[in-house]
């Protein structure tokens, strides 16, 4: 499937394809973290995948794995596009059980900071990509919600966004 609204998006703001290796490296952590981390589609460094080694561990030693993923896909392409604020909210509330649930996109993050508990602290000054959906009609996030709601309560102006490139094999 492809969401549409998401690649009207991408298309609108510019967004184009970069190898993982060229990446920024807040980029290239968001997906690193997503992909090995969060998912199981990226081995780890050996060390790392000790199952001794607790999630907070790897969360906090991301960075020094970098060098690993970039070795073992860099070569692999994404999307980055630098998506305005306002645009990428109006999309989401588009999203199904967004558009369904509340009226607008500030009673959504009124919403989503009460229950999402203690909102974390991402760094402000090389912020991370939220992950786009580009294949679920239904969402326009994969990944970030945090982030995306983080940035807003900051007034970000515009939001970095990297996304899977259809018929690329990222696992």
């Amino acid at each position: 499937m492809r969401n549409e609204r998401v690649w009207r998006l991408i298309k609108t703001y510019g967004g184009h394809q970069v190898p993982y290796a060229e990446l920024s490296a807040p980029a290239q952590l968001a997906i690193a973290h997503y992909m090995a981390i969060d998912g199981e589609a990226w081995g780890l460094p050996e060390w790392a995948a000790d199952p001794s080694v607790s999630v907070k561990t790897l969360q906090r030693r991301l960075s020094e794995m970098l060098p690993y993923f970039r070795a073992h896909h860099g070569k692999l392409p994404f999307g980055y596009v630098e998506i305005p604020m306002h645009a990428l909210e109006a999309t989401m509330m588009q999203d199904q059980d967004i558009g369904r649930d509340f009226p607008d996109f500030k009673s959504y993050h009124r919403w989503f900071a009460r229950s999402a508990g203690r909102m974390a602290r991402h760094v402000t000054r090389s912020p991370w990509p939220v992950i786009l959906d580009t294949s679920n009609p239904e969402e326009t996030l994969q990944d970030g919600s945090h982030r995306l709601h983080r940035y807003h309560d900051l007034g970000f102006k515009t939001v970095p966004a990297v996304y899977y490139l259809p018929r690329v094999r990222y696992h």
